[in-house]
């Protein structure tokens, strides 16, 4: 009980009522930040595993190309009548190079965003 300059404070029942609807209230905030922290941890796992995806597949298609090149290559090499020019051969293999290493770099920026 409250005591204001002599006289006693009786809470009235809407006072209380208001308690046990705060109360709730909180909890229910409570479950609200529950739930929007789970749909953000699953949302954050679908994003991993999409840039993982992703990743690999770029991976996949510069293994191509370097086998590509490697290919043009020993052909060059190998059979008899498929002649490329020294220019072509180091344009191939210099631009094949950086195309890996630029993949490479994207890949790595995007998996390991700083954000």
């Amino acid at each position: 009980m409250n005591v204001d300059h002599g006289k006693a404070v009786v809470p009235s029942p809407h006072f209380s009522s208001l308690q046990g609807e705060i109360s709730l209230c909180s909890e229910e905030c409570q479950h609200l930040e529950i739930e929007r922290l789970h749909l953000e941890n699953v949302s954050i796992e679908q994003t991993i595993s999409l840039r993982s995806r992703f990743a690999w597949a770029l991976f996949a298609l510069s293994l191509v190309s370097i086998v590509a090149a490697f290919g043009v290559v020993i052909a060059t090499g190998a059979i008899p009548g498929f002649e490329v020019s020294d220019s072509v051969l180091i344009t191939l293999i210099s631009s094949v190079v950086v195309e890996f290493l630029g993949v490479l770099a994207i890949v790595a920026r995007n998996l390991f965003p700083h954000n």
